[in-house]
């Protein structure tokens, strides 16, 4: 090293057999970075410089912090990550006034917090045997994040804690001996994450003086019993996880601004004070709550958009249900007593039946109430292994299917038929005007952006800058509407470029189906035995206008033998696409099942059907959304392979693919314009 003076950057990673570090005779003052991560046999601590600020010595053989240590007055960034074998950390001293980083986690032989400068930002202790935290911490005024994970010895903080005003998270999660947290006594209005999941403790003292307290995190507190009134003064609150607080009896009834709420595990009369929730709420997870009868308290929560109720003990889910209209996702797997399902919300791009045995019925929304526009960009209705359902119920969802998947391809309809020069038909549109919408449409960052450039183009009103996300869309056709007072010709043409303008920034739509059965349906013209099908694409002879291919709808019967698996499945379709003029294009697309949840196998027996609607297979085929309609005008033949994949896309032995069907779907300028015409004119 020695010929190497001014080396700045020394990095020797993973060198297992590195025994020592030689001090140099002239230290290397230029040195700034050194990485000994994971040399294992390296006990001794690397002198070598004194003008060292990052130091990795992760994983490694370090014994001892020797007292030389105080000589790293430029040192910034510590990592002594994973070193078991060390003890005294006592060494480290209160002189590295730069120190802002500091990691000791999975130091199992470290037993005392260690004396380090107040000026330290970070300080990772996970994992060691640290079996208290000193009142001295209150000088720490800098440090922003503590974490003391797994420490199985820790019991309780001093109540000095509250002193630490830069405190910004704290984490004592799976900390399982610690039973006691201190009362707050001062404002802490900096700390906004609390994490004590699988702790011991079993009672909380008031958090009001955390004011700036966003999340709270009291996962697997199984002795926990009630909690704090203070918690509904926290007007910041806004994630709350108790789930397996399964000693937990109670809760406040006013639960301030809460957005998203875990009770999983908890005892059903928990359910009961989340009446009392914000009406901000977004997420509620009540799965495995032993609930009886569904609460119908849960309608008035209008703001919902998530909502798990799996593994509960309802017979039937009420009509009311339908009044969520923001709900997008609904979880009722593993509801063993669930009989009937009698609607679910128009907007709802996520629902889940898995393993109910006893469901019988099912009755979806009609066409009419189906939300056309937004469209998400993935939706998935799954009723797998629920061998009850009547004939009457296997129907209702085939036909929803197909309505569905109708609907979306309608939807890109109206998007392909978009031509640019439709739009300088139309008196409304200045010249000048047309030219800048066609030269900017592609330019900008996402869809919001773009509907403001859209908006400018015309209009002259700022405020449309200060339009909410939400409301923006809606923004932008009312202005038009109102000033220009288009015709259906107009109007069709001006909703095709915003419908392009959302599919081009947004993402290709997809929609997806599974139920049991082995029967699939007639529409689907081309069906083949077997996890291959070839398809001849011509447009349809009957139709007098000109019609647009807008994809394939996917259709595969899959026989399950003692599938038990925790890794989720899909089927993959592998797709050779032959054109008159562009030759061979591979592409591939998903029917989407279900995701896993590792440790919690499903086990589906017989046949099911899976069916939907992949848009983005011909638009990545065809290099983007401007080519889309000249490719497929193109396409002579089209070949799909299925097969049935795990979320890891690993095979799946225990399924097998019997049957497949493909069909292509059309759309004319006629059916684009009915379509408009029903759907947002009246």
């Amino acid at each position: 090293m020695s010929k190497a003076p001014k080396v700045e950057r020394i990095v020797a990673r993973g060198c297992a057999d590195l025994v020592t570090i030689p001090t140099p005779r002239n230290k290397l003052n230029w040195l700034k970075y050194l990485d000994l991560s994971g040399c294992s046999k390296l006990k001794d601590f690397p002198e070598i410089s004194w003008n060292i600020e990052r130091l990795f010595l992760a994983d490694s053989g370090i014994q001892e912090i020797p007292p030389s240590i105080e000589h790293f007055r430029q040192l910034v960034h510590l990592d002594l990550k994973g070193c078991k074998m060390l003890k005294n950390v006592a060494q480290i001293g209160q002189n590295l006034e730069k120190l802002g980083f500091m990691d000791l986690s999975g130091c199992s032989s470290v037993t005392s917090f260690p004396e380090i400068s107040c000026n330290v930002k970070e300080l990772l202790l996970n994992e060691t045997s640290i079996e208290e935290i000193p009142s001295r911490i209150k000088c720490m005024k800098e440090l922003v994040l503590l974490e003391l994970k797994n420490c199985p010895r820790l019991k309780n903080l001093p109540s000095s804690i509250c002193e630490l005003k830069s405190l910004v998270e704290l984490n004592l999660s799976g900390s399982s001996n610690f039973t006691n947290f201190p009362e707050i006594t001062e404002t802490m209005d900096s700390l906004k994450y609390l994490s004590l999941n699988g702790s011991a403790i079993k009672e909380l003292p008031s958090f009001e003086n955390l004011t700036g307290l966003i999340s709270l995190n009291l996962e697997n507190c199984s002795s926990l019993i009630s909690l704090p009134d203070g918690l509904s003064k926290l007007k910041f609150l806004e994630d709350l996880n108790i789930s397996g607080c399964s000693s937990l009896e109670n809760l406040p009834r006013n639960l301030g601004s809460l957005v998203n709420v875990k009770a999983s595990g908890c005892r059903s009369e928990v359910v009961e004070f989340l009446g009392g929730a914000s009406s901000s709420l977004k997420v509620m997870d009540l799965s495995d709550c032993g609930i009886a009868e569904f609460p119908e308290g849960l309608t008035l929560f209008s703001t919902l958009t998530e909502l798990d109720l799996s593994q509960n003990c309802f017979s039937t889910i009420p009509p009311s249900i339908k009044e969520l209209q923001e709900l997008k996702s609904l979880d009722l797997s593993h509801c063993q007593e669930l009989e009937s399902l009698s609607g679910v919300p128009a907007g709802l791009t996520r629902l889940n039946v898995l393993s109910c045995n006893s469901l019988e019925t099912v009755a979806l929304s009609n066409s009419s109430e189906l939300q056309l526009y937004p469209l998400n960009n993935v939706e998935t209705f799954v009723f797998a292994a629920c061998p009850s359902l009547s004939q009457y119920a296997i129907d209702n969802i085939n036909a929803f299917a197909k309505r569905r998947i109708h609907v979306l391809a309608s939807h890109l309809g109206v998007v392909l038929n978009f031509r640019r020069e439709d739009l300088s038909l139309n008196k409304w549109m200045k010249p000048q005007e047309l030219q800048y919408l066609l030269s900017s449409m592609y330019g900008y960052g996402n869809l919001h952006e773009a509907l403001i450039g859209l908006h400018t183009a015309f209009f002259t009103d700022k405020l449309i800058v200060e339009e909410l996300p939400s409301m923006l869309l809606g923004r932008v056709l009312h202005d038009f509407h109102e000033r220009y007072m288009l015709d259906v010709q107009g109007q069709l043409h001006f909703f095709s470029l915003i419908a392009h303008l959302y599919l081009y920034y947004q993402g290709k739509p997809t929609t997806n189906f599974c139920l049991p059965g082995d029967d699939i349906p007639e529409w689907f013209c081309h069906q083949s035995n077997g996890s291959c099908i070839e398809v001849m694409v011509q447009p349809p002879k009957q139709s007098n206008e000109s019609a647009t291919l807008a994809g394939f709808a996917i259709s595969v019967h899959v026989a399950f033998d003692d599938y038990n698996d925790d890794n989720g499945l899909s089927i993959k379709y592998e797709c050779h696409f032959h054109s008159n003029n562009c030759g061979i294009r591979e592409g591939a697309g998903y029917l989407r099942g279900w995701d896993g949840k590792k440790g919690k196998p499903l086990s589906i027996e017989g046949d099911h059907l899976f069916l939907g609607f992949d848009s983005s297979i011909i638009f990545d085929a065809a290099n983007g959304i401007e080519k889309f309609v000249g490719y497929s005008e193109e396409l002579v033949k089209a070949i799909f392979q299925c097969y049935v994949v795990d979320d890891d896309g690993n095979p799946i032995n225990s399924c097998t693919v019997k049957k497949c069907a493909v069909q292509p779907l059309y759309t004319s300028d006629m059916v684009c314009q009915y379509i408009y015409n029903q759907l947002f004119l009246c």
